[in-house]
């Protein structure tokens, strides 16, 4: 007997593990205890790299210097 002639069994079911979605990506930025609310965490998590890059950029711009760990974490430091 043939794969092709079990009944019900068109294989169709099995796309979906090939087209499974892609994982979803976080970047964070550590920031200093000063600069995040009393409660809050000190770690921002943004969804999109453009959020994220905007975001070290403002920070650079305020003067602090920011350090990555790796592509998707930044560290923001004490001023000079």
């Amino acid at each position: 007997m043939s794969i092709d002639s079990i009944p019900g069994q068109s294989g169709a079911g099995m796309l979906d593990m090939f087209n499974a979605p892609a994982p979803v990506r976080t970047w964070l930025v550590q920031l200093l205890p000063g600069m995040c609310a009393p409660g809050e965490s000190c770690v921002k998590r943004f969804r999109s790299v453009d959020a994220f890059d905007g975001y070290v950029r403002q920070v650079r711009a305020s003067g602090y210097p920011v350090s990555f760990t790796s592509p998707f974490t930044a560290i923001v430091e004490a001023r000079p």
